[in-house]
């Protein structure tokens, strides 16, 4: 039986630069975990719950973003993930998809 690989991730960024004076800056905080289960020797599924708190530029300020993203990592001759991105939270979008090329 092939393992299961399990992880967790913070993430913060503190980005000044091109910010109004007084105004925060974007997305300061994400967080996510998930599993990794290598099907093949080249397609990995991933199963994540994410979440971001962002910043909008409108009145509101900072809401939280929460997700549930299933996706698949290929890293045969064209490597490529993605994943779809269905939103938990009233104030995430409802459908996303991701999709990352490695070069």
């Amino acid at each position: 039986m092939k393992p299961l690989n399990v992880f967790a991730s913070l993430a913060g960024e503190f980005n000044d630069r091109d910010v109004l004076v007084g105004a925060r800056p974007p997305r300061v905080f994400s967080y996510k975990a998930g599993a990794r289960y290598a099907y093949r020797k080249d397609i990995i599924l991933t199963g994540e719950f994410k979440g971001f708190n962002n910043y909008w530029k409108d009145p509101v300020g900072f809401r939280q973003e929460i997700y549930l993203a299933p996706g698949i990592h290929y890293s045969g001759t064209f490597p490529v993930s993605g994943s779809i991105l269905f939103g938990l939270g009233p104030e995430s979008r409802k459908f996303a998809i991701y999709v990352e090329k490695n070069f």
